[in-house]
């Protein structure tokens, strides 16, 4: 019987699970298109290895990076807000994928197996993870003006080492702008302006808070 260990989901409990949720593991190459939203998309995915992005475009083909997900995150259609505008999951890294049938995993197991049910806990466990990253995010996105965009944003990324100030951007700061949905020319003028004033420090994508409460 497979297990988790962890939060780690291991090849042996997902061949084990797809016996009663059509669940089965794909990899994915750098820059390669996972899933699709639209038509009632019944993909839930949960990442193993790499990094994803949940891309957004829209009829004049703005793009906005959604969410970056990483391992063990959740991604499924009836988890991500979208009316008429395209949106699709791009695996930013090699990556791996687990992939279930939301319909099938919802259903009571025919097997009534122990792995099951650890898979719903465990599923359960990563909702509540992205329901307080979702909620972080809105409260960035809310701010009202793009210096105080930024500082929210870098307060919510783990500090380099203990008692540091120092931060890593995990993305590039073309995709920091999509992220927090600003103009990237604007953007970067605040960050000139927020090192003329000394509230950070910025070496390419790391950054040291020198004003941090």
């Amino acid at each position: 019987m497979g297990n988790i260990k962890n939060n780690n989901i291991s090849k042996d409990f997902v061949n084990d699970i797809s016996k009663c949720v059509n669940a089965y593991i794909n990899n994915y190459k750098k820059d390669s298109i996972i899933t699709e939203f639209g038509s009632n998309s019944k993909v839930v995915g949960i990442i193993v290895q790499g990094e994803i992005d949940i891309i957004r475009e829209d009829e004049l083909g703005n793009r906005t990076i959604l969410e970056k997900l990483t391992k063990n995150s959740i991604f499924a259609e009836q988890l991500t807000y979208f009316k008429d505008d395209y949106i699709y999951v791009k695996s930013k890294t090699d990556s791996t994928i687990i992939i279930l049938n939301y319909d099938c995993m919802l259903k009571r197991c025919a097997r009534n197996c122990e792995n099951h049910n650890i898979l719903i806990s465990r599923i359960s466990e990563l909702l509540i993870e992205r329901s307080n990253f979702l909620s972080q995010r809105i409260d960035i996105l809310s701010r009202k003006n793009i210096e105080d965009k930024l500082m929210a944003y870098f307060k919510s990324l783990p500090k380099n080492k203990k008692n540091s100030n120092e931060i890593t951007i995990p993305f590039s700061l073309a995709n920091l702008a999509e992220y927090l949905c600003i103009d990237r020319s604007n953007m970067m003028r605040e960050l000139k302006n927020m090192e003329n004033k000394k509230i950070i420090k910025r070496n390419k994508n790391i950054i040291e808070l020198t004003f941090y409460d």
